[in-house]
């Protein structure tokens, strides 16, 4: 199983990570019975009883009716105290709120995610920094799951403010932010707005090196689509070399082979296995071919950053581009002293690729 599906786990909702895990298993050749209890478990931590139903079986595990239940009393117990305050909400004394809280969060993990919606809306006015926060939290994970896109990109707008702005700790802020990166890739995935995502992940690549170093994919991904040469060069290389000890994949080996080792050859090789990658992700899979592009794109760009006056003819024509592809990728002139990092890394780049042309002839 592609293992940075796992990564989700700890930084999406569960409803949420059930749609990447369902991806897997309509795409992978994997036993199914032994998918089926992986993915039972997954399911423990819902209430979304039909589906726990039919995948028990499809694992040829037990499945009793004693927890569903139990959390049909719980859950008609809940809506009892619900409907003695929900239309005087405003009114209604803390613990009162919260007991309408959690009923709108049962609701949610039974995956009546409609009414769940509909009650979290009428309190979200009057709720307290933590339960407001969740919130709105549930309201972009319901507006995900039911395909509700221009209303969850609002509310993400909605809830980056909101994290901002509440009082709560500097940690926690840390912890929401990182969710947000997470679920952003949801979003990418409905509206392939490169731009967007690609701004998200710049503003918090602190919070993504820390946090969701899985998600550098994804940020190398929009990066090759935006053709944004100093952001891979200056930002991610540097958070490749500083944690390719916790994360590495075809991607972040394609930019350390290209833009640190400058090993043309092995960069190129990387490209198809970058596309054997994408095939397999949830959120990558549509934009496969793009990224390809891309990819041989910055290679041929580097090239023409680094000889403006040189003839690069063969390695154009080996790599199957056209000059007009060369210079795709544009870096920005030098401002300050800050940026001498990159000026030194072209340095060597052109020492490098001055060897390789010579190889070629």
């Amino acid at each position: 199983m592609e293992s940075n599906l796992v990564k989700f786990a700890n930084n999406v909702d569960y409803h949420l990570f059930l749609q990447l895990f369902e991806h897997v298993e309509a795409t992978a050749q994997l036993d199914k019975q032994a998918v089926a209890a992986q993915k039972l478990k997954i399911l423990s931590k819902t209430y979304l009883f039909d589906k726990i139903s039919t995948t028990a079986a499809e694992a040829k595990v037990e499945n009793t009716d004693e927890d569903k239940k139990a959390f049909d009393e719980k859950l008609a117990t809940l809506k009892a105290e619900s409907d003695k305050v929900i239309s005087s909400i405003d009114k209604a004394s803390d613990e009162e709120r919260e007991s309408v809280f959690q009923y709108a969060k049962a609701l949610y993990e039974n995956g009546k995610y409609s009414e769940s919606q509909k009650i979290l809306k009428e309190i979200s006015t009057v709720m307290k920094s933590r339960q407001l926060l969740s919130s709105q939290w549930g309201l972009l994970n319901i507006s995900v799951l039911t395909n509700n896109y221009k209303a969850a990109t609002e509310q993400f707008e909605t809830l980056e403010a909101m994290i901002y702005r509440e009082r709560i700790s500097e940690s926690e802020k840390l912890v929401q932010r990182n969710m947000l990166l997470n679920v952003a890739l949801f979003l990418y995935k409905k509206h392939h707005s490169a731009e967007d995502l690609f701004s998200f992940f710049h503003k918090y690549e602190s919070v993504l090196a820390a946090g969701s170093i899985h998600l550098l994919r994804y940020y190398i991904a929009v990066a090759l689509l935006k053709a944004d040469f100093d952001v891979l060069n200056g930002s991610i290389l540097p958070i490749i070399q500083s944690e390719s000890y916790r994360y590495q994949d075809s991607f972040t080996q394609f930019i350390e082979a290209l833009l640190e080792d400058f090993d043309y050859e092995r960069a190129e090789g990387f490209i198809s296995k970058m596309e054997s990658l994408c095939d397999k992700d949830y959120f990558l899979s549509t934009v496969k071919d793009q990224i390809s592009t891309a990819a041989k794109n910055l290679v041929l760009s580097v090239y023409g950053i680094v000889h403006k006056n040189q003839d690069i003819s063969p390695f154009v024509k080996k790599l199957g581009g056209t000059q007009a592809d060369v210079g795709t990728f544009k870096h920005e002139p030098l401002k300050n002293n800050e940026d001498k990092n990159i000026e030194n890394r072209l340095k060597d780049l052109e020492q490098a690729t001055s060897s390789f042309l010579e190889s070629l002839n």
